[in-house]
């Protein structure tokens, strides 16, 4: 039977066309289909090892490009601090505050490097590991450049982002934290080597990592996964706007702090 948007190779099911062309571009994909081939004795089709070589490459341009852009902020950032410094005098205070600008990265185009060095630990804690990720990749005070995502109304289903225009649009709750917790799972799976990590763990967390993975991730014509997505999204967004709350109480009391010492 041909099932839309179902993938025999991984044996797994996606709510929309563009996130199964985007799955059989996966290396996870290609490799599982490579493996099957020979598992059957047949020949792997030229232009899939061609694909795979040509994923690679994209892969390496888009890091050498990552990287200088990042290279290149931080030299401008830098630029800027120092143009803004004033004089220092002999007392070694410096009397006004230097204000630096922070690029604000698009939502879905996140700075992970930071967090790869976590991910071993973190793949452990299976009942948190969304949550936790969306928190620490969201609202981690040191980096302020994946900031992106905010909820100002617990009462509203409607969640903003910043877009790749630069623009903070207004979107629905469900849409965007849907596609953030397949992100995630992609992320571990290609970046993270989600492989590998499980092989460290134990059968009991890897058994319950993949079952959660298959409940976020899954067709919501399962009524299961219908009610864990729901609850994952509902959790997600309480959790956005409280740490957006956080952050603004945070500022306000800096404001105040501020005025009084004025």
């Amino acid at each position: 039977m041909n099932v839309p948007n179902y993938c025999e190779i991984c044996n797994v099911h996606f709510n929309r066309p563009s996130h199964y062309r985007e799955h059989i571009k996966t290396k996870k994909h290609i490799q599982n289909l490579i493996s099957n081939k020979m598992e059957k004795r047949e020949d792997v089709p030229y232009d899939i090892f061609k694909q795979l070589c040509q994923q690679f490459d994209n892969k390496l341009k888009e890091l050498k490009q990552e990287l200088r852009q990042e290279f290149e902020e931080k030299i401008t950032n830098l630029e800027y601090q120092l143009k803004k410094t004033p004089n220092i005098q002999n007392s070694g205070h410096i009397g006004d505050n230097i204000t630096v600008n922070i690029q604000i990265n698009p939502h879905g185009k996140e700075n992970w490097s930071y967090i790869l060095p976590q991910l071993p630990k973190m793949i452990k804690k299976t009942n948190v590991l969304i949550p936790e990720l969306v928190r620490k990749l969201h609202f981690d005070k040191y980096h302020p450049e994946n900031h992106n995502i905010q909820v100002s109304n617990i009462k509203s289903n409607r969640i903003k982002i910043k877009d790749r225009q630069g623009n903070w649009i207004t979107a629905d709750k469900t849409t965007i934290l849907s596609d953030e917790v397949r992100n995630i799972y992609d992320f571990i799976e290609n970046e993270g080597d989600e492989e590998a990590l499980l092989e460290k763990c134990s059968p009991n967390i890897r058994r319950l990592y993949e079952e959660k993975k298959q409940r976020f991730t899954g067709s919501i014509e399962d009524p299961e996964n219908r009610r864990a997505q729901k609850t994952l999204i509902k959790e997600l967004y309480y959790l956005i706007y409280e740490e957006n709350r956080h952050k603004q109480n945070i500022v306000e009391e800096t404001i105040i702090h501020e005025i009084k010492n004025k």
